[in-house]
């Protein structure tokens, strides 16, 4: 159910009613040159829009914008502050909770979204409604699947996992024809847990991983359908949690009590 399709009297329905409210938040940058700059946020908005209607939920227009500075340096990456994207979900949560929803789950599009989502989600503790959660590893695949899906090939972003994820949702926007040959990758030498600025650019130059031409709609679909599960179940899983909502209560009470 899609909170811009709604009108206002049946949102005020569903949240009274108890439905939870769910967010994804993507990315804006380059995945090589064959897939759109809009991956992220295009492939798990539509994943999330499919899990809502197995478990019911009110979806959000997605928030489409990342921190990615590492990849500037490509046309097309739309980068923000991240002050600037706390107090935007911030705002978001604020407005969330003044139409009466008590839960809000943020669903992460984009791996670089992690540090960011944690981040906001801790601090969210200092208010009560709605409460926030964060599901930050929608893709996870089975080992066999994943398997199955890569035949062995490097992945990461904009891999032969990512690019037939695109292919089975948004194949007109697929340019394979730009790609010639395998990516090539780098490694900084540094020592395991080291990274610097630019570690990123160094691994994955060309913004690519693997052999992307391996691709195929019938694969994505595979991949699609396993995301729409773990998302599904993720939404299942807040609708549920009743022990975060009485520890919430009682932190409030104790973190709170001295002040005005």
């Amino acid at each position: 159910m899609l909170w811009l399709e709604l009108t206002s009297p049946d949102l005020e329905r569903e949240a009274r009613n108890g439905a939870i409210a769910v967010m994804m938040v993507g990315s804006i940058e380059v995945h090589g040159p064959h897939l759109p700059l809009g991956t992220d946020t295009l492939v798990t908005q539509s994943l999330v829009e499919l899990a809502s209607e197995k478990e019911h939920a009110v979806v959000l227009p997605p928030l489409p914008f990342a921190y990615v500075p590492e990849n500037r340096h490509f046309p097309g990456t739309v980068t923000m502050e991240p002050e600037l994207l706390l107090r935007m979900l911030g705002a978001i949560a604020d407005e969330v909770g003044r139409n009466g929803f008590k839960k809000l789950l943020l669903i992460s599009g984009h791996g670089g979204n992690t540090a960011i989502l944690d981040t906001f989600v801790m601090g969210r503790s200092s208010k009560r409604d709605p409460i926030v959660y964060a599901y930050l590893s929608p893709w996870h695949l089975p080992k066999d699947i994943e398997d199955k899906v890569t035949e062995g090939l490097e992945t990461g972003h904009a891999c032969v996992i990512e690019t037939s994820r695109v292919l089975a949702l948004f194949k007109d926007l697929v340019r394979t024809d730009y790609l010639r040959h395998p990516a090539k990758t780098g490694s900084t030498g540094l020592s395991a847990g080291v990274i610097s600025s630019y570690w990123w650019q160094v691994k994955c130059p060309e913004l690519y991983f693997g052999d992307p031409r391996m691709a195929t709609a019938q694969k994505g679909k595979i991949v699609n359908d396993v995301m729409v599960e773990n998302i599904t179940r993720a939404i299942r899983s807040v609708k549920e949690d009743a022990v975060t909502p009485k520890v919430a209560d009682d932190f409030h009470k104790r973190a709170f009590r001295n002040t005005s």
